[in-house]
Parts: C-alpha cells; structure tokens; sequence
C-alpha cells in the first residue's frame, strides 16, 4: 500500500488555528479524509484481522474464510503540505484566485495538494517516492521475495 500521509506528523497546539476555519480549509480536510482516512482504516482492520488468526488454532484458521494478507505500508517521510507549499505559485492563475476566494491560498497546502498536477511538484513527489522507497529497499525486496538475480 502506498500511503501519501506522513505517518508520523502529529499536529501540534502550536499548529492549531487561532480563527475559525474557512471554506478551503474544510474542503482540503475533508479531501484528506476521504482519501487517507480510510486507507489507514483499511490497514489497521487489515492488520487486526491478521492478529487474530495467528491467535487462533490451526484447525479454526481452516474453518474460516479469513486468510492473513502480507501487507507492505509505504508512506511518504516528508510532509506533502510542505512540498504542495514549496510549488503554490505553480498553479494555473484561475486556481490561485479560486483558493483565494474560498480561503485556502497560503494556509496550509491541504487543499493545493489535492489540486496541484503541475510538473515541478509531480517530479517532486516522484523524487520523494524513489529516494523514500530507495531508503526501504531491502525492506521492499524481502516483502516481493526477488533475491536480485536476472531471470532472462
């Protein structure tokens, strides 16, 4: 599974907004939910489930329907905000000024994460997935079983 959450950002009171929030903002999180919320669900029901059957004896892992899914959690180690951040200006004219309008220019990339296809930051995110993925190899390699040889 590729995740594009950083797991391990955690808000802080510091971060917490002073003002209420604005339309974008909404918007942004609630792009945030449907799209990682549930995924991250997903995965820990997938992960319980497989807890369960090794608690349970040989003869009532036959008995059930449920196998034990190998799973591999790949997530992004920066935060995409930031990177969405970095590229804002790139957007076309007519989406900064509609972020403008509904609040969510300059906030807190959320929403321009979700919106933003433009080549600078999708080689960035791109970049980010190799070097990530390149730091996890061996990790990756044992998880798909390839022992590194040619097969041709």
């Amino acid at each position: 599974m590729i995740g594009t959450r950083d797991p391990w950002h955690q808000s802080t009171t510091d971060e917490m907004p002073t003002m209420p929030p604005t339309f974008g903002d909404i918007a942004g999180h609630a792009l945030d939910i449907m799209f990682n919320d549930n995924l991250e669900a997903d995965y820990e029901r997938m992960q319980r489930i497989n807890e369960t059957l090794t608690l349970m004896s040989e003869d009532d892992r036959q008995k059930s329907v449920l196998r034990p899914i190998s799973s591999l959690l790949l997530a992004p180690s920066k935060d995409l905000r930031e990177v969405a951040r970095v590229h804002a200006d790139d957007l076309p004219r007519t989406i900064r000024i509609l972020m403008k309008t509904i609040g969510a220019w300059h906030h807190d990339g959320r929403l321009e994460s979700y919106l933003m296809f433009e080549p600078a930051y999708v080689g960035d995110l791109i970049d980010l997935g190799y070097e990530d993925t390149l730091g996890r190899a061996e990790e990756v390699r044992m998880f798909l079983e390839f022992d590194g040889r040619d097969s041709g």
